[in-house]
C-alpha cells in the first residue's frame, strides 16, 4: 500500500510539471519570430499585425507599437492582467529593430 501512495504521488507530481510552461523555449521562439521581421517592409508588417496601438514618428524613424493584455489564473485563484509589449522601429520603410518589452508570462 505504501509503494502505491509513493507511486501514486510521483505520478501526479510529474504531471503537474508537464504543465509548466517553458518560458525560455517560448521566449526563443518569440525572438526568432520578431527577428525574421528585420528589414520586412512596414506595409508587410501591417498586413500581418494590423493597426498598431499607438505609434511615434521622429525625423528619421517611426515607432509602431502593438500592446494586448494577457489574463492570466494562478493555481490558488487569483487572476492578473499583464501587459504584452512589441515595438518595432521603421527606417526607409523597413522594420530596423525591434523591442518585446513583457514578463515572461507573456511568452506562453
Amino acid at each position: 500500500m505504501k509503494r502505491y501512495l509513493i507511486t501514486l504521488v510521483l505520478l501526479t507530481l510529474s504531471g503537474c510539471a508537464a504543465f509548466v510552461p517553458d518560458y525560455a523555449k517560448n521566449r526563443a521562439d518569440t525572438y526568432d519570430a520578431l527577428n525574421s521581421w528585420i528589414g520586412a517592409p512596414e506595409s508587410a508588417l501591417i498586413e500581418t499585425f494590423g493597426v498598431p496601438t499607438s505609434s511615434y514618428a521622429t525625423d528619421d524613424a517611426k515607432v509602431l507599437n502593438y500592446t494586448h493584455y494577457a489574463n492570466l489564473s494562478t493555481l490558488d485563484g487569483r487572476s492578473y492582467t499583464i501587459k504584452c509589449s512589441r515595438n518595432f522601429v521603421i527606417k526607409d520603410k523597413k522594420v530596423a529593430r525591434w523591442q518585446y518589452d513583457s514578463p515572461n508570462a507573456c511568452f506562453q
